[in-house]
């Protein structure tokens, strides 16, 4: 599955991203660490 279909909460800070980055603090991310990681299809 491509990371963009990962969902979760950054860890960094624990605002909504997806598998590959998030758009609020700016993190690179590997899916594997988002917090309550889902499929979002």
């Amino acid at each position: 599955m491509p990371d963009r279909f990962v969902k979760g909460l950054c860890p960094h800070c624990n605002k909504p991203a997806r598998g590959d980055q998030c758009e609020a603090c700016g993190s690179v991310l590997e899916p594997e660490n988002l917090l309550y990681a889902e499929c979002s299809i």
